[in-house]
């Protein structure tokens, strides 16, 4: 496995048929700008961006996400819905690596996840079973601040969680660590174990993420108050972001630009 197949989880060349635009009807609750480095030098950058969709009742992730390192560029894209209690309903991943691309295109029915995957022009499709309390991934936050005990220190949350990049369930827990200062901010220093990896995560009360590391693989991915600072000297080719987030986020919604 190359080291840009690990990047997906910190925080998902341009093939522009394979982005999904959005309704203009959501209302972004966040919006920011990632910094990606490894062993602290810049390899990438992330645009995360939830939003409540009124028209169709939906809370909605979409992220770009562009790497460069010596395997080549990567870009990855995700545009997922759940339900206002966050139950899963659908998502579309795509993934361009070099001359390798991926598209996932995933609905849930019933009590099944239905995949159509298209690796490297390969169709294949697979029915994965969920349970009640089964979600995606990159709502991951949003659960633990569902969960009755929400965030506190000491607290565990186990949990099984779709990887949008695979379109498997794998199980997971979450430990509130601590409370600490990070920038200048209160937030908490959680540890998330998912897909054999640890990451660590310093979180606000609002589940909004300041900064997210991944020790064993010396990656850091940090929130911009200039989103500028996060793709400064790296390829950001507006017609494909705009085609996915309907415009071009300006991503200042977010702690770090609260005053």
């Amino acid at each position: 496995m190359t080291m840009n197949a690990h990047l997906t989880k910190v925080l998902t060349l341009i093939l522009l048929p394979l982005f999904i635009s959005v309704s203009s009807f959501a209302a972004p609750i966040f919006e920011g700008y990632y910094k990606i480095s490894m062993a602290n030098v810049p390899i990438g950058y992330m645009i995360q961006r939830y939003e409540l969709d009124a028209k169709n009742k939906t809370f909605n992730s979409i992220y770009y996400m562009y790497t460069k390192t010596a395997d080549g560029t990567t870009i990855e894209s995700l545009n997922a819905k759940a339900t206002s209690g966050l139950a899963p309903v659908s998502y579309q991943y795509t993934m361009l690596e070099g001359k390798k691309s991926k598209i996932i295109d995933a609905l849930v029915k019933g009590r099944k996840l239905l995949l159509k995957i298209v690796d490297n022009g390969k169709t294949t499709s697979k029915e994965i079973p969920l349970t009640d309390n089964t979600f995606f991934s990159t709502f991951l936050a949003h659960i633990v601040l569902k969960n009755p005990q929400g965030i506190q220190i000491g607290n565990k949350f186990a949990y099984d969680a779709v990887a949008e990049e695979d379109g498997s369930v794998y199980k997971g827990e979450v430990y509130v660590k601590e409370k600490v200062k990070e920038g200048g901010y209160d937030s908490f220093r959680t540890l998330n174990t998912y897909k054999k990896l640890e990451f660590v995560n310093w979180i606000n009360i609002k589940g909004e993420a300041l900064k997210t590391q991944v020790p064993t693989l010396n990656l850091m991915a940090e929130l911009m108050a200039d989103p500028k600072e996060a793709y400064k000297n790296m390829d950001f080719n507006e017609s494909s972001i705009k085609l996915l987030f309907g415009n071009i986020p300006e991503g200042r919604i977010h702690m770090l630009n609260k005053k």
